[in-house]
């Protein structure tokens, strides 16, 4: 499997788990997407790994994402939370 930026071993295990296994089947599913899928295999993902999906597909630190970004994120998952 590829090494993704922001994924540490645990997190890419998660990902193979779904069928990820490369940064360009994660930019086709997206983060959110792939965090849900991540979710509905019994994980409990946090926020950190959402950020870490979509600092992958954009190439940047999971901390450098900005707050627009950010606020999407947790917006798409809320009702996950609730």
């Amino acid at each position: 499997p590829e090494r993704l930026l922001n994924l540490g071993p645990v997190s890419r295990r998660w990902l193979e788990r779904i069928g990820i296994r490369d940064l360009e089947t994660l930019r086709a599913v997206g983060a959110v997407e792939a965090w849900h899928r991540v979710h509905e295999t019994g994980v409990n993902p946090t926020l950190n790994l959402l950020h870490g999906l979509e600092g992958a597909i954009q190439g940047v630190r999971w901390d450098e994402l900005d707050e627009h970004d950010r606020a999407r994120l947790r917006a798409s998952i809320q009702q996950d939370f609730a």
